[in-house]
């Protein structure tokens, strides 16, 4: 319970040094941790690009000739010309008295690995800096740099001159603690940074940052080689076909993305800036990418047609900037579109804006929002909205009884008006009511006599009933009597599964449904049949319609009377078979529910035959029942 600072000026002094060894081994982590770290500090916008680039070109062998009176010194201060004390390699650490490893204080430099740094081994230091944590870096062009907080924290008015002539060097190792061990938590920075605009060669790349843990879809692992498996694409930019931006003036960019198609970007005056808030005056340019190499996974269920990169990378749009592209898709005219731009801050896509295909079906144009920054864009349509119009009515497959709604059983010679003959309803179809009372001696018996013993469709659940009354008695004062009834859908048992989506765009003739599913029963499963090794189904789409309902029918006629669950995995958008065989459609999205059959084929009355009214009640492997 001793303050650090206190305790640490307590300590007796290291051999050799002005500090014990708990202030011995802050200042020595800090000092790497600056010296790697440094970068970050004027790397944040706040020096325009050619005092950005004399800075980068500062070595460590720069700022010891400039401030001591060293007159010559190796380019690379940490690596000797030759070995003076043996014959090692150039670029090896010298061989002073050996030791385990070769550090300040001649002990394990890194735990993770003692042999960095030993002797006899390249000097070589490969250590992530620990900053991009949202706390300790600048929140903005606009706000003052973490140096400059930092002088107004530690301002003095003159020096403190200290016998032993530090003072220079605890100011600076306090303004070390202020920024670094006050503010920033442990871990490594969670972006990769790739500046292919620093690639010196014929073509010209662009700025990448990738978010690790979207690369990896999980937090990183320390410790270990966190293998990213994604490709990550830097596309060669068209920078010759872009267009200088004026600040002073607006300017329309445009660019041939492909044979015969452009794209266009219109800049209000003012409102592009670079990295550190200043007007850009350079050149704009628009280059088509691979829809399958976008820095950041597309969002699921979206496939565009063309995706575009706007670069140099970082620039920022004051005022949302409106995006043309082609409409290669050939969506009908005042089809409404999104706009699609990674967001910088979580480096996934986002919708920035809304847009329109034009009267003419040629291009798409932006009506609302538009890109907020030099990024990844594209349009594509809303996405859909995936509905289940599968009913009980739709899925049933006829229940204990069955029957016709109204059917009047004709009445034997001699029967009481008020005798009920057995209610009968149909677990398929929801509209069945159990059948009332008979008819007065008025009931038109020939019609009754007709809806009876004539089969009827019904077209929701798409099946045939057939009723079969049979001679009724009189036993005991009491008229007695059965119907036999015929259902299609227990002498073929089959269930429709309803699939569709609303508020939907499609391509004509070449968009169309694409569906699998899985039939389960406790422990039990299968998959319906279908095309290929994923059993899918393919539905054509009608053109100018926006809400689609399709019916996958699944034949259980092997299967026991139950309720069984689906889980169906559909897709909407682009059917297309490469040289493979295999389809390319978009991301699949799940609908799930349950639906019940009974199974009549084995029927003692044939197949689809049974008694009207008789009702059984079938346990489920989870317990559950069917009545």
């Amino acid at each position: 319970q001793v303050d650090l600072i206190v305790g640490g000026l307590a300590e007796e002094h290291v051999a050799g040094a002005m500090v014990g060894p708990l202030f011995h081994a802050i200042i020595r982590d800090q000092f790497l941790r600056t010296r790697d770290g440094d970068r970050f500090w004027f790397e944040n916008g706040q020096f325009a690009a050619d005092d950005l680039d004399a800075i980068r070109a500062t070595t460590l062998a720069d700022v010891i000739l400039r401030n001591t009176d060293v007159a010559t010194i190796a380019d690379d201060v940490f690596i000797a010309g030759a070995a003076p004390l043996g014959p090692l390699a150039g670029g090896s650490a010298a061989d002073p008295p050996p030791t385990e490893s070769r550090s300040i204080d001649g002990r394990d430099n890194n735990p993770n690995d003692v042999a960095l740094g030993s002797a006899g081994q390249n000097l070589l230091l490969n250590y992530t800096l620990e900053y991009g944590d949202g706390i300790s870096e600048p929140a903005g062009a606009n706000r003052p740099s973490a140096r400059s907080i930092s002088n107004a924290v530690f301002a003095q008015d003159a020096s403190t001159p200290n016998a032993r002539g530090a003072t220079t060097m605890l100011m600076i190792w306090g303004q070390l603690l202020a920024h670094d061990i006050a503010l920033t938590p442990g871990g490594a920075d969670n972006t990769l940074k790739i500046h292919g605009e620093s690639f010196a060669g014929p073509e010209t790349y662009p700025f990448v940052a990738e978010k690790l843990p979207l690369l990896y879809d999980r937090d990183i692992y320390p410790g270990v080689d966190n293998v990213i498996d994604r490709p990550i694409f830097l596309p060669a930019l068209d920078v010759a076909g872009g267009t200088i931006v004026d600040p002073m003036n607006d300017t329309m960019v445009t660019q041939e993305i492909a044979p015969g198609e452009f794209a266009e970007v219109y800049v209000e005056a003012g409102t592009l800036q670079n990295r550190d808030g200043t007007m850009f005056d350079g050149t704009l340019s628009i280059t088509e990418v691979p829809r399958s190499l976008t820095p950041a996974a597309l969002p699921a269920g979206l496939s565009p047609d063309t995706v575009v990169t706007i670069q140099p990378a970082e620039m920022v749009f004051s005022t949302p900037a409106p995006l043309t592209l082609p409409n290669r898709g050939g969506w009908s005219p005042f089809t409404e579109m999104d706009l699609w731009s990674i967001d910088p801050v979580t480096g996934e896509f986002a919708k920035v804006g809304t847009g329109f295909v034009s009267f003419d079906g040629s291009v798409i144009e932006t009506v609302d929002g538009g890109i907020r920054n030099s990024s990844w864009h594209f349009w594509s349509p809303p996405e859909i909205e995936w509905i289940d119009p599968t009913t009980e009515k739709e899925r049933g497959g006829g229940g204990g009884g069955g029957g016709l709604p109204g059917c009047q059983v004709p009445r034997l010679s001699g029967m009481p008006e008020d005798t009920h003959m057995p209610a009968v309803a149909s677990f398929g179809d929801l509209a069945m009511q159990p059948q009332s009372s008979l008819a007065s001696d008025k009931t038109d018996e020939s019609h009754a006599k007709k809806s009876c013993t004539r089969p009827e469709a019904l077209a929701g659940p798409g099946k045939l009933l057939f009723p079969l009354p049979l001679s009724a008695y009189r036993s005991k004062g009491v008229i007695r009597g059965v119907s036999l009834e015929y259902d299609s859908l227990r002498a073929a048992p089959t269930a429709m599964l309803g699939i569709g989506v609303e508020n939907a765009a499609f391509a004509p003739s070449e968009d169309g449904l694409v569906a699998s599913a899985k039939i389960s029963r406790g422990s039990y499963s299968f998959a319906v049949p279908g095309d290929g090794p994923d059993n899918q189904h393919y539905w054509s789409l009608p053109a100018g319609e926006s809400t689609i309902s399709a019916g996958l029918p699944v034949e259980m006629s092997t299967q026991p009377t139950g309720v069984y669950k689906y889980e169906i995995q559909a897709s909407s958008g682009r059917v297309l078979r490469d040289t493979n065989g295999d389809i390319s459609v978009r991301e699949a999205t799940e609908l799930s529910g349950r639906f019940a059959i009974v199974n009549s084929v084995t029927s003692v009355f044939g197949a689809g035959w049974g008694l009207a009214g008789l009702q059984e009640v079938i346990e489920g492997p989870d317990n559950s029942l069917l009545l």
